[in-house]
């Protein structure tokens, strides 16, 4: 039988074993059956090897003559015993003897080790891996000197494969497999090794590493991570029977026959968390998705992606669904079950959380098809003031949802679907329309004050100079700005810092704009505090001459107001240092400013997607700050509203944008409106459309100046931050509709354990009573009492009130935690901040304190049970897991 030849590996890392022993050893003797074959002279780093096969003891002799330099191993590499080479010759060789070239003792040298695990003496390869790893790299004793087999195979896989990690997982698998380089080194090793990884994988991950392995060994392309996604849309339970040919097709990538269901199960949602695993890598990931929908395509399965949560053709295929439910509603009643069942369809998508606005439209788009179906039969206000109320209350959130949705989608369905929606909505809206200008007209040719509604002209006398006798006011007129809008801006200042306020906690009015709603009318008309027309100049003479607010300001410092043209300057980018100033100022009382970013949007935004926030208006946010810096009420509000162009159509006129003079004959969709409060036109007399679809002027972005109340109405809002509150304005949610947050169907609850009814305190029957007395029961709060019956449990148990110590100082009470228990539980376990904050009556900006005090009492050892997404703004309650951590869960009843 031939023996195995040495190989310079062994023959290296067997003097490298002699030499830790004898460092200064020059001449090795090898004790090796087979014959060595290879180079003579090997130089590895520093050293040089001469290696001289020696099959006789006078070879041995010569092969020790001469002088070597000093950094030369000679290595005699021979079939003899130690006698047979005679004395002379061991002397002069390291350790005066021949070492054995056993490869697992030169292993256990190396490695410092007494002992190697059983699973790994039985593979010799694995030996010569190690002899090779430790020579080249060096490794680190073994532990208690066990060689164990949990700590070579990782070694082994990373040096075999790139396989990083001590303990790596199937996600960690997926991931390796995409890089042609690791599938290329596992495909180009021996059989032997590559059943042995395949084997030891499969021991510790389960059948599935095995099943990835032979995926990656069968194909020409790194496609595991890839077949994975595609076996999970392709092996969906809700495609059963649908894609067995698919099946069939896939079975060429998976280098042999389908495995078993837990398999390729257990496959799909590895290779959906390595996926997800990737995102601070779009370039990979991406590159990963694109691949698995060509797989799909190969199969004739893409049309079924959007089974899947991750690849992008499966969340273009949900919105496509959803905008085919919505082009129903334009005939039907909505289908708000099936709607909202794809609408979290879509959001449970991985891509929902990377293009939040087109999330942000769906959910606006399900908003407004619960209103149309919570319609009722239309009752026409009786008031302007009721009308007024009605659209504040209801068709602002309305105009704020259909404006989200003018810009569409990419998906051709779900844009033509959110289409035929705001068809029906506007249709709907027009109604409503006709009825507050019918009314506006009636109102306005009667020549009284409208109750309800505060006149623009009134705005300063009836509210900024109540507010300036109490603090320093800024007021902030945002020209054009819609009640839609200001729903809109006004929700993303509450959410963080400055809260909304009311006398005694009451909303305000709105505002009613003068006729025409235009800036010449009704901006003149305000600041000036009487009806009049006029100038920029007009205006800033008559808001420093007001007699009601000069009477809150020193003497010599009156009302100033600052137009557009003089809030920025050299200097200061985001605003003029003489604004600045004034707002810093605790001389001047009274400071007011125009921005016209919302009448400039009118103009020229029509291809913009805006979102009204703090940061889409550049000066918002430094006039803010020094008002906030110098403890300043703020009142935001505009002169007029404003629509937004939706297919309109043009009509001659003479007036303005939605105006013109009257010539005895309206048209359709007019109304001929007279009256003091008409400011322009002939006579106090003009013709203004109530119907959304109509102007006088080219198109544009949106119009002012007709008769609708998203044109007339004024909204303001009084805004205070911090801890700022006048004497009588306190905190003012502004609640929404029932529609526009909806509490969806309770979860099914398990089994409560209440907590033992308290016993009465016990009456002692002798002046000593030698046992303890029961402690008085303290009266529950009645929101407490009022909570469901798991949030009276939480409430009592023991673990809540040790929970509570991790609080702190700022530990709510126990009616504070009932009120945000129910609240999220009402609404089936997640609200937003907004909406959260609206149901605990709680300002926006002082929930996020809140919260935290929150879950560091309920999440017990860190578990999520309630929990706060930034991106979505929302908050979630984890019922059942708050039901385990807190033992309210009665495991073992019927």
């Amino acid at each position: 039988m031939t023996q195995p030849a040495p190989t310079f590996g062994q023959i290296r890392a067997k003097v490298q074993a002699v030499r830790r022993k004898i460092p200064d050893a020059s001449a090795v003797g090898i004790h090796a059956p087979g014959r060595y074959a290879g180079d003579r002279v090997r130089r590895e780093g520093a050293d040089t090897y001469r290696i001289e096969q020696c099959d006789s003891p006078l070879a041995a002799r010569i092969a020790l003559l001469g002088d070597e330099p000093a950094a030369t191993v000679t290595v005699l590499v021979t079939g003899l015993a130690d006698q047979d080479l005679g004395d002379d010759v061991l002397v002069r060789l390291a350790g005066r003897r021949l070492y054995p070239l056993d490869p697992w003792q030169i292993v256990k040298e190396l490695f410092q080790a007494h002992a190697v695990d059983p699973r790994l003496r039985g593979q010799g390869w694995i030996a010569d891996r190690l002899l090779e790893l430790a020579t080249a790299a060096g490794v680190p004793a073994a532990a208690g000197g066990y060689l164990d087999a949990e700590i070579v195979w990782p070694m082994l896989l990373q040096r075999l494969l790139g396989l990083e990690g001590d303990r790596p997982d199937l996600p960690l698998l997926l991931r390796w497999s995409a890089v042609p380089e690791n599938v290329g080194r596992f495909r180009r090793l021996p059989d032997e090794p590559r059943r042995a990884i395949e084997g030891w994988l499969s021991a510790s991950l389960g059948p599935t590493a095995a099943a990835v392995l032979r995926c990656a060994g069968a194909t020409d392309q790194p496609d595991a991570l890839p077949v994975g996604l595609a076996l999970g849309v392709v092996h969906h339970p809700a495609a059963a029977g649908q894609l067995d040919r698919a099946a069939g097709r896939l079975e060429r990538f998976l280098g042999g026959p389908t495995p078993e269901p837990a398999v390729t199960d257990r496959w799909h949602a590895a290779a959906t968390e390595a996926v997800r695993l990737l995102d601070a890598d779009t370039r990979a990931r991406n590159g990963l998705l694109h691949r698995a929908e060509e797989v799909l395509r190969e199969v004739q399965a893409d049309e079924f992606a959007h089974l899947t949560d991750v690849l992008p053709r499966g969340f273009e295929q949900r919105l496509a669904r959803l905008g085919g439910l919505l082009a129903v509603t334009a005939d039907e009643p909505p289908a708000v079950a099936e709607l909202t069942a794809a609408r979290d369809a879509v959001r449970r998508h991985d891509q929902a959380r990377r293009e939040p606005r087109r999330v942000e439209r769906v959910d606006m788009a399900l908003r407004l098809a619960r209103w149309l179906a919570a319609a009722g039969p239309e009752v026409a206000p009786r008031s302007l003031g009721a009308a007024a109320a009605e659209y504040v209350a209801q068709g602002s959130f309305v105009d704020w949802a259909r404006s989200a949705l003018r810009a569409g989608d990419p998906v051709r369905e779900l844009s033509e679907g959110y289409a035929r929606l705001l068809a029906r909505v506007a249709a709907r809206r027009e109604a409503q329309n006709r009825r507050f200008a019918e009314l506006l007209r009636d109102q306005t040719a009667a020549a009284a004050r409208p109750a309800d509604v505060t006149p623009v002209e009134a705005v300063l006398d009836q509210l900024v100079a109540p507010l300036a006798a109490l603090a320093p006011v800024l007021v902030v007129l945002l020209d054009g700005m819609s009640p839609a809008v200001s729903r809109e801006l006004t929700a993303d200042l509450t959410r963080l810092d400055w809260a909304s306020l009311g006398p005694g906690g009451r909303a305000l009015p709105p505002g009613l704009a003068a006729i025409p709603c235009v800036t010449e009318a009704s901006r003149t008309s305000l600041f000036c505090g009487r009806l009049a027309t006029g100038s920029v100049a007009d205006e800033a003479a008559g808001f420093a001459a007001h007699a009601a607010l000069k009477l809150h300001c020193r003497a010599g410092q009156p009302p100033v107001l600052f137009h557009k043209i003089a809030l920025t300057g050299p200097g200061d980018a985001a605003l003029a240092a003489n604004v600045r100033e004034a707002v810093a100022s605790a001389q001047k009382r009274v400071v007011g400013v125009v921005v016209n970013a919302v009448d400039d949007h009118l103009l020229k935004g029509e291809q913009l997607d805006l979102r009204w926030t703090r940061d889409e208006i550049k000066v918002l946010l430094p006039l803010l700050y020094e008002a906030r810096s110098a403890r300043r009420v703020v009142v935001l509000l505009s002169d007029h509203g404003h629509l937004l162009d939706d297919q309109t159509r043009a009509a001659d006129g003479d007036g303005g944008e939605r105006w013109r003079s009257d010539d005895g004959r309206p048209g359709e969709g007019e109304l001929a409106l007279r009256g003091p409060r008409v400011l322009l036109g002939d006579g106090h007399r003009l013709i203004a459309p109530w119907t959304e679809r109509l102007r006088y002027v080219g198109r544009k972005n949106g119009y002012h100046g007709g008769l609708t109340p998203q044109e007339m109405l004024i909204p303001i809002t009084v805004l205070a931050a911090g801890d700022l509150r006048p004497d009588g304005w306190v905190d003012a949610p502004d609640p929404a509709p029932d529609w526009w947050e909806p509490a969806p169907p309770l979860a099914a609850l398990p089994a409560v354990v209440l907590p033992p009814k308290p016993s009465a305190p016990k009456v002692p029957t002798s002046l000593f009573d030698d046992e303890e007395e029961t402690p008085a029961v303290p009266p529950v709060a009645p929101a407490v009492a009022s909570s469901p019956i798991w949030v009276a449990a939480l409430l009592a148990s023991p673990v809540f009130t040790e929970q509570k110590k991790l609080g702190g100082r700022a530990v709510p009470d126990d009616a504070t935690f009932a009120g945000l228990l129910a609240a999220l539980d009402e609404a089936g376990g997640k609200l937003t901040s907004a909406a959260l904050a609206r149901r605990m009556s709680l300002p926006p900006f002082r929930l996020r304190g809140l919260l935290a005090v929150c879950q560091r009492v309920l999440n017990v050892d860190g578990f999520a049970v309630l929990g706060r997404d930034d991106p979505s703004d929302t908050v979630e309650l984890n019922r059942s897991l708050l039901l385990r951590q807190f033992d309210l869960i009665a495991e073992d009843r019927p």
